[in-house]
């Protein structure tokens, strides 16, 4: 019987962890990313009712210097290396950029629907555990059965927000 040497073992754990940090991460991201823009494609076919609609949440999560950045990257790899690191690359650049546009698309359907509210994601009303005002900045706080918590501005609407989520018997936190 052979015994197992310790660096392989490190060897073995260290090219696990970069596989899955440079590829299959970025996938991830890109799978994720276009699972939301699928969403926003249903929901613009369907054209549900909006019950409440929000007005624009400024958060951009990434900006044009990272994707310049990964450009520039993503070609450096290509002309140096000529290999397949550069789709990884790649990967992650498209999945920065939808990032960017999805939340872009989705300010036109955020707000609460039905059975549904849309904030850059659709969330099903049945998996919202609870949500709690922030009277500060007229914003909701809302707690999914996941554990995940986001806020909502909900501006001039917090009212009759709030007066749906009660019809609906979403518990409030206290």
């Amino acid at each position: 019987m052979q015994a197992v040497d310790l660096r392989q073992i490190v060897f073995l754990l260290i090219a696990v962890y970069f596989v899955y940090k440079f590829i299959g991460k970025p996938i991830i991201g890109l799978v994720l990313s276009l699972t939301n823009v699928l969403s926003i494609l249903r929901i613009s076919k369907n054209k549900p009712a909006i019950i409440i609609k929000f007005p624009n949440q400024e958060k951009v999560k990434r900006n044009v210097a990272e994707i310049l950045s990964m450009v520039l990257l993503f070609f450096l790899i290509l002309l140096m290396f000529k290999s397949y690191y550069a789709i990884v690359i790649l990967a992650g650049l498209l999945t920065t950029f939808t990032e960017i546009v999805t939340p872009i698309i989705y300010n036109k359907y955020n707000g609460i629907y039905p059975d549904y509210i849309v904030i850059n994601k659709k969330y099903m009303l049945t998996s919202i555990h609870s949500w709690k005002k922030i009277e500060s900045n007229k914003s909701l706080s809302f707690l999914g059965k996941n554990g995940l918590r986001f806020d909502v501005y909900v501006g001039h609407e917090y009212d009759k927000s709030i007066d749906y989520l009660n019809s609906n018997n979403i518990p409030e936190e206290i």
